[in-house]
């Protein structure tokens, strides 16, 4: 059985990033993990929330309140990885013409290849910053909604 590897797919250019370039795709699992478990956290307790028998409008909101503000530091969290990205790009673009080679000499690393492999890298993190905003958007939608809902109770 044949995988398909795509040429600049995140696992076939690994080896070839620098050690900053994967310290921040190591960073940004984290800033994914960290995403995906507040999400599920959030979720489930605004279904306990929710589901409390006998509870008054006023303690509804504050509860609900309570997690819209927590959720909200997750969108500080995902900007401040989308600026260290641009911050580790324009430090690889800054660096791309220091490298030695002879034009001549196989296996030379060649500056259109750099560039190709930052490209290649960028790709990978902006779809990675897409699924993390989609995970986002999802969830803030749910708690916005829910917010209007306790809000006009009240």
């Amino acid at each position: 059985m044949h995988m398909y590897d795509p040429p600049y797919a995140l696992w076939t250019i690994w080896r070839q990033l620098s050690l900053l370039n994967r310290g921040l795709i190591l960073i940004l699992g984290a800033v994914f993990a960290y995403c995906v478990f507040s999400t599920v956290r959030t979720m489930l307790r605004l279904h306990s929330v929710w589901n409390r028998p006998n509870q008054d409008g006023a303690t509804l909101r504050d509860a609900v309140g309570v997690l819209v503000t927590r959720y909200a530091k997750l969108r500080q969290i995902i900007a401040a990885a989308f600026y260290l990205f641009g911050l580790v790009l324009f430090l690889g673009l800054e660096n791309i013409t220091n490298v030695m080679f002879e034009g001549n000499e196989p296996g030379g690393v060649y500056v259109l290849d750099n560039f190709l492999l930052l490209c290649a890298f960028a790709a990978n993190v902006f779809f990675i910053f897409l699924v993390l905003h989609s995970i986002q958007w999802a969830g803030s939608a749910v708690l916005d909604s829910l917010w209007r809902r306790v809000s006009s109770r009240s």
